[in-house]
């Protein structure tokens, strides 16, 4: 399968479900998967409907820019197309990914803060907002 180029200036989404939410917060839990390699989609081609049919449960979207998570060495976004979404991607540990998983799941979440959407599109919450800080 055909794969993309990621480029600095991309945004990719993280799907948040109601168990990474506590007491309100997103909780940097939204960025710890098994393999620690957290699963996004590429907003560019992201076709958000067909995520949605297959992740009913998802109640925001959290926007990180690629360049913002390459500078802060967080990692790297590598395109991993699946047969179902063409989108996806994973955000990937690169030799300069030294901090352990727990650091790195809070520096991610620290990227979208600003930048949660509701599913609906809506409304957005910035970090200021009362209503739904980020930890």
């Amino acid at each position: 399968m055909k794969t993309e180029e990621i480029l600095s200036s991309d945004h990719v989404l993280r799907r948040i479900n109601e168990r990474v939410i506590d007491s309100g917060r997103v909780s940097s839990s939204c960025f710890h998967d098994r393999d620690d390699e957290p699963s996004v989609h590429l907003e560019r081609i992201a076709d958000l409907k067909i995520i949605m049919e297959k992740h009913p449960d998802t109640l925001f979207w959290g926007r990180l820019n690629v360049g913002e998570i390459r500078s802060a060495q967080l990692g790297d976004v590598r395109h991993d197309p699946t047969e179902d979404d063409y989108s996806h991607c994973l955000i990937v540990r690169t030799i300069s990914t030294e901090m352990n998983k727990k650091r790195r799941a809070k520096e991610l979440l620290r990227l979208i803060a600003g930048h949660v959407h509701l599913v609906n599109g809506a409304v957005t919450y910035h970090a200021t907002d009362e209503k739904c800080p980020i930890e």
